[in-house]
């Protein structure tokens, strides 16, 4: 878990999308290699009630496969080219369970797990904390979504992981502040100086997405938040 002012972490978005196919294990092991701290993914129920690594609720843009996520197994999913539509030298990478990402980021890379709701509340966070259980993970990931009653429905299943909510533009409410998470992700038109004095005053690490240039890392970093989620982690401007 990521602690208020702890430092600002440099949080690979999809892995390291901006050079590897998102959501792959290509794209985590990438940002490994680029000296990311952390690695957001997007996780997504199967037909068999396990969470798969992809973005879209649909598998054309980012796999050989079509159709609905939900509608595929994880067996099948995992057979399905995830790479060649960013270069064909990674026609290698498949679709990986939740379980295959936790294993290679064990004690070696944080994760912001996003989840992408579809109504099946308690079966996705069945197989979360299964998962997060089985690995030992849960110290270390983050669990957010834009869906604000499924990140409730998990603090009281599980006070333990920690968890957060998503804000996109012009999507702050005001009790955001004062909610029972430890992380606010907002998009970065929305953090400012007064956010994250807010944010620190009640307690919350403050994530900022989707940020790509170095001077906007600088300026965030600067503002203390903790975490800056970035398609290219190579650009980090803060090494140590």
């Amino acid at each position: 878990m990521i602690l208020p002012g702890e430092r600002t972490y440099n949080c690979a978005h999809r892995g390291a999308s901006g050079q590897a196919p998102e959501n792959t294990l290509g794209a985590l092991e990438r940002a490994l290699a680029l000296g990311a701290d952390m690695a957001e993914a997007d996780l997504r129920l199967t037909a068999d009630g396990l969470l798969a690594l992809i973005h879209d609720a649909t598998l054309e843009r980012t796999t050989s496969g079509h159709g609905r996520v939900a509608d595929r197994t994880m067996v099948e999913l995992a057979q399905l080219d995830a790479g060649s539509w960013f270069e064909p030298a990674w026609h290698d990478q498949r679709v990986p369970a939740l379980g295959e990402a936790l294993s290679l980021a064990r004690g070696r890379l944080r994760l912001n797990l996003e989840l992408k709701a579809d109504g099946r509340h308690e079966a996705m966070l069945d197989e979360l904390l299964r998962q997060l259980a089985r690995h030992d993970m849960a110290a270390q990931c983050v669990v957010t979504s834009f869906d604000a009653d499924l990140i409730d429905e998990l603090k009281a299943r599980a006070p333990h992981v920690a968890a957060g909510y998503i804000f996109g533009p012009g999507d702050l409410p005001g009790w955001a502040f004062s909610a029972k998470v430890e992380v606010l992700s907002a998009e970065q038109s929305l953090v400012d100086a007064a956010f994250c004095e807010f944010a620190t005053a009640a307690g919350k690490s403050v994530h900022v997405w989707t940020v790509d240039e170095p001077a906007a890392m600088r300026h965030f970093a600067a503002l203390g938040v903790d975490a800056v989620i970035t398609n290219h982690p190579e650009r980090w401007p803060l090494r140590a």
